[in-house]
């Protein structure tokens, strides 16, 4: 009995390889459809002129973010809402004030205090350059002011010295970010994109290894074959390691070939330049860690594989514990897409938190990285994410015995 034996009974399952074209397909989709500015699908294809005008104005703006470099485009920016060829003609501004008067309720003061009103269209598409690099001038601002209000937090929600460590510990992490970490801007949607492709695979890549796991162990069960595989020379020794290794392989396998395709069309449509720039946007990630979008990307693909290594051996521990591979499915499904269950339980502390100790949410790459949550173990803070991926390591070594055990043990039917 080899890994190779093994190997082929899963090139002879059907259902694998549909799963696995859907997901290559659902992949290229992702990276194909969507908004550039975007790192989701929205169903339509992806502009190429867009992307070449989005780049080409990045690139007016590329360079480290510092208070210079701040100034000067806050300058031009207040030229263009100040220049008399960007805005409508007074007729039109009257026409303007009197509409939002009698909708809101604004006083003339207020409604000619907003100056963006006003701008022609030349004006607003001018205007418009600088939205993105004006919200990331105030990189270092947000990062203190962040780091400040999560400390407020904890010292609301953990009176005492727990909640004071926390407390501490927080603000000096954002505090370090603000103050020793030079963020720099630049075009950096291909790797926007290619994390946004990521945060699909639970549908993608996790159900390929669902379908290609669940009969691994329960597949003898049910053929009524696992007495007679157990009667063999390794039936009751390494048969249960080496179907383990079998599935394993084929997940990273998976795991590679869909990331592979993924990098790929990614890189080749949308660039991958800007490994350097920012990638707190400060709205979906508000972490402080002192990375640009090649580390951040890397760290992501880093988790997303340690997920893939995590649903599988989580599948296989079921599969070795019941005997129904449809029982199977549902069991590894639910564990699959609980973490996608967010509309049901968001909001919710405790919930939020098991998510990312569950593989689906590592399988997304990022996703457990956007935040930045501290636990308080043996007396002192400790990030979450760090908690999670060493709890993750140990479960995988727990489940490996622990499915090749159940295997060895337990009595086959027929």
């Amino acid at each position: 009995m080899t890994l190779f034996y093994e190997l082929k009974k899963t090139a002879r399952n059907w259902a694998f390889w549909a799963a696995l074209a859907a997901a290559l397909a659902l992949t290229l989709m992702t990276a194909l459809m969507g908004d550039p500015g975007t790192s989701y699908s929205n169903g339509f294809p992806v502009s190429a002129e867009k992307l070449r005008q989005i780049r080409e104005t990045r690139a007016y703006f590329t360079g480290p973010i510092t208070p210079e470099w701040t100034a000067r485009y806050r300058a031009e920016d207040g030229a263009i809402l100040s220049d008399p060829k960007f805005r409508v003609s007074e007729e039109e501004a009257e026409s303007i004030v009197r509409q939002y008067q009698e909708r809101y309720g604004y006083t003339e003061e207020t409604v000619r205090g907003m100056t963006v009103l006003f701008l022609n269209e030349a004006g607003l598409a001018a205007h418009n350059m600088y939205e993105d690099p004006l919200i990331a001038g105030n990189f270092y601002e947000n990062a203190e002011r962040y780091g400040e209000s999560m400390a407020e937090y904890y010292l609301r929600a953990y009176p005492g010295k727990r909640g004071e460590r926390l407390a501490e510990s927080v603000r000096e992490s954002y505090h370090a970010l603000a103050t020793e970490y030079t963020a720099r801007y630049n075009y950096d949607l291909g790797y926007v994109k290619a994390r946004g492709v990521l945060n699909s695979y639970p549908y993608t890549v996790g159900v390929a290894i669902l379908i290609a796991m669940i009969p691994v162990f329960s597949g003898e069960y049910s053929r009524r074959t696992a007495a007679l595989l157990k009667s063999s020379r390794y039936g009751r020794g390494r048969l249960g390691h080496i179907k383990l290794a079998s599935g394993l392989t084929v997940a990273v396998a998976v795991w590679a070939v869909v990331t592979a395709v993924t990098l790929t069309a990614v890189f080749l449509i949308y660039s991958a330049t800007g490994g350097e720039a920012l990638w707190q946007d400060w709205l979906t990630a508000v972490s402080p860690y002192p990375w640009d979008q090649l580390k951040i990307m890397a760290v992501s693909l880093g988790t997303s594989l340690l997920g893939a290594v995590y649903l599988a051996i989580t599948v296989m521990l079921v599969s070795s514990a019941v005997k129904s591979q449809l029982a199977g499915l549902a069991a590894g499904g639910a564990i699959l897409l609980f973490p996608m269950l967010d509309f049901v339980f968001g909001g919710v502390y405790a919930i939020d938190m098991l998510y990312n100790f569950l593989p689906s949410r590592l399988l997304m790459g990022d996703r457990i990285w956007r935040s930045f949550e501290l636990l308080y173990l043996f007396g002192r803070p400790m990030p979450c994410q760090y908690v999670a991926l060493l709890t993750t390591a140990v479960l995988c070594v727990v489940m490996w015995f622990l499915a090749a055990g159940i295997y060895k043990n337990r009595r086959a039917e027929g």
